[in-house]
């Protein structure tokens, strides 16, 4: 799934907070060719995961997943699994490096990360180095 055609994006959580389906039916009949579907929120993901194959997404040609940016070290592994869902359509996770507690769960996915750039934490250049080498 390619981006490098699809200048107009969106996601789901910024056009409609909290509301995924509402944020996609914004875009339907647009001339938008790339979505965000958004669980930014970890209490979203399974209403989001559950809901993938009732979205219309025909029109998008690049579909991006972003995953919860914050959740305990307890939950990682659980979110991880869940993340499966989006694995197995091959669409790219969006997720933020300093919500990870345990990079070897990542790494051990399979799944196409999108790294969200984040500011206000330090990076941690050896655990992205081996998480990108896996």
């Amino acid at each position: 799934m390619e981006c490098s055609n699809a200048t107009n994006w969106f996601s789901s959580g910024a056009l409609a907070y909290a509301d995924f389906r509402r944020g996609v039916a914004m875009l339907n009949g647009k001339d938008i060719h790339a979505v965000e579907l958004s669980a930014l929120r970890k209490e979203e993901l399974p209403v989001l995961l559950k809901s993938l194959d009732e979205l219309d997404l025909a029109q998008f040609k690049y579909i991006a997943f972003h995953a919860p940016s914050e959740f305990t070290a307890q939950e990682e592994e659980q979110i991880v699994g869940m993340l499966s869902t989006v694995q197995q359509r091959s669409w790219p996770i969006v997720l933020h490096p300093d919500a990870v507690h345990d990079f070897s769960l990542w790494s051990t996915s399979g799944a196409f990360f999108a790294w969200r750039i984040w500011t206000n934490a330090s990076p941690r250049p050896a655990q992205l180095a081996s998480l990108q080498a896996s």
